[in-house]
């Protein structure tokens, strides 16, 4: 039985260096060349959930949504949109800022430690770092949001106005020398 012996054709080098010739190919990214389509049922899914298709971008994952409600963009995942609600940053920070404003405070960020935490200005005009849902809350009349500082300084004054000395916090029942059937309620 006779061996063949395949010949490769000589591969001539490229005109262009490779990474030219990825750059034509794909001005929109650095990944690899991905579909540019945009099919119905994914237009239909984000226009029924509040948004708007803008094109696909980074890699075949990813689209750039805008936003009926604001107008900006951003970007979600194609299995978001199909499969859950989006939900846009901006909007959302639009009512943290209105939820700061109701409960008498002025939004300064996000705290970047914490996706629960955002930072305000309180009257007094000290920085407070506080939960969302707890300036959410206040918004609402639910409850109040207090400055720690100016907290110990008037506890400190009305201490004074007595006659005392402020020493510390107050001890909790359970680690009081005085047996608890003895204690006032």
């Amino acid at each position: 039985m006779p061996i063949l012996k395949f010949q490769q054709a000589p591969v001539p080098a490229p005109a262009l260096p490779l990474f030219a010739y990825a750059e034509a190919a794909m001005p929109h990214s650095a990944c690899e060349h991905f579909p540019q389509t945009i099919h119905p049922h994914w237009r239909a899914a984000a226009s029924a959930k509040g948004f708007k298709i803008v094109q696909r971008i980074k890699d075949r994952y990813h689209l750039l949504l805008s936003c009926k409600a604001c107008g900006a963009t951003h970007m979600s995942k194609i299995f978001v949109v199909m499969n859950s609600q989006p939900q846009c940053p901006h909007c959302i920070q639009d009512r943290w800022q209105a939820d700061a404003e109701a409960a008498g405070l002025q939004w300064a960020g996000r705290d970047p430690q914490s996706r629960h935490h955002g930072f305000y200005i309180a009257d007094c005009r000290h920085r407070l770092r506080r939960q969302f849902e707890l300036i959410k809350r206040a918004a609402a009349g639910t409850c109040d949001v207090r400055c720690e500082l100016c907290q110990q300084q008037k506890e400190q004054e009305e201490a004074e106005a007595q006659g005392w000395e402020l020493i510390g916090p107050g001890r909790r029942p359970e680690l009081s020398p005085i047996p608890a059937s003895r204690m006032r309620p």
